[in-house]
């Protein structure tokens, strides 16, 4: 799983280092603010085991938090799990990619394409390039009112996001953020 888009782009009318994702009082940092990820790589997967993680906090942006985070996991069937969480990449990257012994499904999240290729071809599962993305935050909305409503939805549960920010504090807790040069 990846993840990279540049923070000044985020809020082009605010100065980024003024907004939360660059606060680690109040929560910035790529870890917590590219969490998703995580999230749905424990949906897709279960519950993650944290084997190693470098967090960096480069001179580019002048941040406090990190803005660079790789993260190696395993699955409790081993399956080997690979994060990758920036606020630095100019062109914004979003991609999950799952490797199996007869291909690989990589899901590209800004594109709206899942595509499967094996030995011989690549085939194009989905793909829905013109879908307004704002759709699904009125979805999640719509979903919560289910929720509140005691409806059946598809919110993530408080233990799910229970295991997600525990995961996240395992990080934290372990390894420290390092700095780098440009």
């Amino acid at each position: 799983m990846e993840i990279g888009q540049y923070l000044p782009n985020w809020r082009p009318d605010k100065d980024y280092r003024n907004c939360v994702s660059a606060n680690s009082k109040l929560g910035g940092g790529a870890l917590l603010e590219l969490s998703h990820e995580i999230d749905y790589a424990q949906w897709l997967l279960g519950p993650l085991h944290l084997q190693h993680a470098i967090l960096q906090c480069s001179e580019q942006l002048n941040l406090e938090v990190e803005d660079n985070v790789n993260i190696l996991a395993t699955t409790s069937n081993n399956t080997i799990v690979h994060i990758h969480l920036d606020f630095l990449q100019r062109k914004a990257y979003r991609y999950c990619r799952l490797v199996g012994t007869t291909g690989s499904l990589e899901w590209d999240l800004i594109k709206n394409e899942i595509i499967l290729t094996t030995q011989n071809q690549a085939t194009t599962l989905y793909s829905d390039p013109e879908w307004d993305k704002n759709n699904m935050y009125l979805e999640m909305l719509l979903d919560f009112i289910e929720k509140i409503n005691g409806r059946k939805n598809q919110s993530v549960t408080l233990s799910e996001s229970i295991r997600t920010i525990q995961f996240i504090e395992n990080i934290k807790d372990a390894y420290p953020i390092t700095m780098t040069s440009k």
